[in-house]
């Protein structure tokens, strides 16, 4: 239950960045550069858990300086995939 309001929040956080990104926000192509980096999920394209602040209200700022630099799959997503394996 946590994990599906943590998802839904991310998710709409990522959709303002989409929304704004004609009027200063997140350009598509660097949405595209932060999927291939591992900062959001390659499948759905919320923002990975480990790139908010501790109290899960701010960006951690650090993970744009340092990303995992490969393409990663969130919880929620390897959740569905396996059970649409089972």
């Amino acid at each position: 239950m946590l994990q599906d309001i943590f998802n839904w929040y991310v998710s709409a956080r990522m959709m303002m960045f989409v929304v704004n990104s004609n009027i200063g926000g997140r350009k598509m192509g660097e949405v595209a550069d932060d999927m291939l980096n591992g900062i959001i999920c390659q499948s759905c394209g919320v923002w990975m858990r480990d790139c908010f602040s501790e109290d899960g209200m701010d960006l951690n700022a650090d993970i744009f300086d340092h990303p995992p630099g490969h393409p990663r799959t969130c919880k929620g997503c390897l959740e569905e995939e396996e059970d649409e394996n089972c």
